[in-house]
């Protein structure tokens, strides 16, 4: 698999690109000496998170709590996007219902910098997002001096730290997916999103993550995958289980019957 130059003329860049070596994570699949890429960044394009996050208030309106854990978290890309989406729209005083998102992934090196509590953002990117009415610059502070994040393919020249609210927003912690999700107590309460992973895991460890989502999520709560993920058939495995796509237009959101 080669390692392709990043096109910042195309918003599809990664914020945060990771090298890894198969022979690191055993459950990754096996490219022989090759090396495997993986991205991230605010507000990835492959899922709409206004239409996510409406969604999560309508449909858990009679909840009193939302656990929502993202599994293969990276920098923290995602689970700070979804959780700004929250902090634009819901009162402070209803944010305790979603927060904090659980946020892990199995990177020792990745997770570290995820828990630093800072970001390698571009102000490019930031302005992009503003233009695009998401609003993601009022909450980054702009700090000197870029993170130094171990086999990273980009090299940046700023890190943000997120203000306090969106800090508290998350919290995050070194753990594999199907360990963490064998830790989940689902009471039909639940959104987890794993994205955009399942394609770098082999075969087995994969059935293994379908099949225990499958008995450990009740009806009612959410899975979110992405469009890499559909690399692998991650939709097709879902809808062969007890899941079925509550909106039309948004493919990579699963829903427990």
């Amino acid at each position: 698999m080669n390692i392709q130059p990043i096109n910042y003329n195309n918003i599809n860049f990664g914020t945060c690109v990771r090298v890894y070596s198969p022979k690191d994570v055993k459950n990754f699949k096996s490219f022989g000496e090759n090396i495997i890429r993986t991205s991230t960044n605010i507000f990835r394009e492959d899922l709409d998170w206004l239409a996510l996050s409406d969604y999560i208030t309508r449909h858990f309106l009679q909840k009193s709590k939302v656990q929502i854990h993202n599994f293969a978290c990276s920098d923290g890309s995602e689970p700070y996007s979804l959780a700004i989406t929250f902090l634009k729209k819901i009162p402070k005083q209803g944010l305790n219902k979603y927060f904090p998102i659980i946020a892990s992934d199995v990177d020792n090196e990745i997770i570290k910098t995820a828990q630093s509590g800072r970001i390698n953002l571009e102000c490019f990117e930031l302005n992009f997002y503003d233009k695009s009415k998401l609003v993601t610059r009022d909450f980054f502070k702009k700090e000197a001096k870029a993170l130094k994040i171990n086999n990273d393919t980009l090299v940046y020249t700023h890190s943000y730290e997120p203000i306090k609210e969106l800090k508290n927003a998350v919290r995050f912690h070194r753990s594999d997916i199907l360990t963490e999700l064998k830790t989940i107590e689902d009471k039909g309460n639940t959104v987890i999103l794993c994205r955009n992973v399942f394609p770098y895991l082999n075969s087995e460890y994969t059935e293994n993550v379908i099949n225990t989502l499958n008995n450990k999520l009740s009806s009612g709560s959410l899975f979110v995958t992405g469009n890499y993920d559909e690399v692998v058939d991650i939709s097709q495995k879902l809808l062969e289980k007890d899941f079925f796509n509550p909106i039309s237009d948004s493919p990579y959101i699963f829903q427990k019957k």
